[in-house]
């Protein structure tokens, strides 16, 4: 099937979608995210009542219901997804000057450490 940014997606197609992009999620996953935003938005809601739903990355991406069901469109899924997403990293062990920058370390200090 050719997907637009506009294609609605149950939440188990959404979760097959995803992860043929190359963002591995299930729909658990998906359906967690939701049910703690509803439960999140329900609590501020009896805080302040006029407040209005406004979707949150950690939440999942955004949805809508029909009848019991959520509909997820593609387009706003995949923005969530690649938000979520790091940028590459060519390595997971960082260089000395690299430890120099994050940590401030003086030359001195690696050299007493032998880097």
């Amino acid at each position: 099937m050719e997907m637009t940014r506009e294609t609605k997606l149950r939440r188990g197609e959404l979760a097959r979608a995803l992860t043929a992009a190359g963002f591995p999620i299930s729909d658990g996953t998906l359906s967690n995210m939701a049910c703690r935003y509803r439960a999140a938005l329900k609590a501020v809601q009896r805080i302040n009542p006029d407040l209005k739903p406004d979707p949150l990355p950690e939440f999942g991406p955004r949805f809508k219901k029909f009848g019991r069901t959520p509909i997820y469109e593609w387009g706003d899924a995949l923005d969530w997804a690649q938000g979520r997403s790091e940028e590459f990293v060519g390595r997971t062990t960082p260089t000395a000057e690299e430890v120099v920058r994050r940590d401030k370390l003086s030359k001195t200090t690696l050299a007493d450490l032998g880097l």
